[in-house]
């Protein structure tokens, strides 16, 4: 984790100094604005700014996806309750353990726990 910040620390300082190395006291607080200032430097421009609707393309779609997946789930809930259904069948069979635990009963064997190729083999 040092490493990391170390690592970040050193990238931000060196393009910090950077920037003001290149831009001067043109230097403005908006990214696209400085790089649109770089003169000469025409093909430079183009591909940051290409790289940079990349970034923001390939960036969209995961932030969407976890917003849309919160708010189907949210619906779902409201609509169906599914979530809260298998929650408090979980809590249930989790209580009922419990219980059985403290009574000294064993547990009550449900068809998913029989190995079914085991006996009709």
């Amino acid at each position: 984790m040092i490493l990391s910040l170390g690592m970040a620390m050193t990238i931000y300082i060196t393009l910090s100094y950077l920037a003001i190395y290149i831009f001067g006291s043109r230097l403005n607080p908006d990214f696209m604005q400085n790089v649109g200032l770089i003169e000469g430097h025409d093909i430079i421009s183009i591909a940051l700014r290409v790289a940079f609707a990349i970034v923001i393309v390939c960036h969209i779609p995961y932030v969407f996806f976890s917003c849309k997946e919160s708010f189907l789930i949210m619906f779902d809930e409201q609509d169906r309750r599914t979530v809260s259904k298998e929650l408090d069948r979980k809590l249930q069979k989790y209580r009922n353990q419990q219980i059985q635990s403290k009574m000294g009963i064993a547990p009550f064997l449900s068809p998913e726990h029989v190995n079914w190729k085991r006996l009709t083999s």
